[in-house]
């Protein structure tokens, strides 16, 4: 099962202080601070994916409300999305969905009640994932190579992406190409009774 790609550039301040608390590491206000923070966290999970964090503890009502807020933010960004929408833009709400996908499954759930409504949230985030994908798709009719070329650059001002937001654009790509595999799957993982987790652990 693959991986979401979370660059840590790209999330708010809440979703920076949620996935440095869930980890176990003091928030701040700074926004900048955390990310780079965060950025250094996420770089060392790759060299060491058995990292052992303490458990993070949530109260599922407060936390499913605090998703389907995000939920709903992102639906209109994604509605917004356009063929004149640039790079950025994209991978910027591409790593906010990874956010909330990581979220949403470490949710735990004790019982039934709690399963249907996690099941139904993510239904939700992969139908939004779903969306801009095919809206990336639509974009460059002439195929991959310049989907590719869209997501490392474009002809805007903005300086020239970091390493770091280059491989998380080429991992979009590879989400592109099985992604109506993927959605077959979750939804089937999501229908077992004693199933617990959609997302593969950060």
């Amino acid at each position: 099962m693959p991986s979401y790609k979370i660059v840590a550039s790209y999330l708010e301040a809440d979703e920076l202080q949620y996935e440095l608390s869930k980890r176990g590491f003091t928030t701040s206000c700074d926004v900048k601070s955390m990310r780079k923070q965060l950025c250094k966290i996420l770089a060392l999970e790759k060299l060491d994916k058995i990292i052992n964090y303490p458990k993070n503890t949530v109260i599922f009502d407060d936390e499913i409300k605090i998703c389907e807020d995000k939920l709903n933010v992102l639906k209109g960004k994604i509605a917004a999305f356009t063929n004149l929408s640039s790079r950025k833009e994209f991978l910027v709400l591409d790593s906010r969905l990874s956010h909330l996908m990581c979220r949403v499954d470490s949710i735990d759930m004790t019982n039934n009640d709690e399963k249907i409504k996690r099941a139904n949230l993510v239904s939700q985030v992969l139908e939004i994932s779903e969306q801009l994908n095919c809206k990336l798709k639509l974009r460059k009719p002439l195929g991959y190579n310049d989907s590719v070329s869209f997501l490392i650059s474009d002809d805007s001002d903005e300086d020239e992406s970091s390493e770091d937001e280059k491989a998380a654009a080429i991992h979009e790509m590879s989400l592109l190409a099985i992604f109506p595999e993927l959605m077959k799957t979750q939804h089937k993982l999501f229908l077992r009774p004693n199933c617990t987790t959609l997302f593969s652990k950060h």
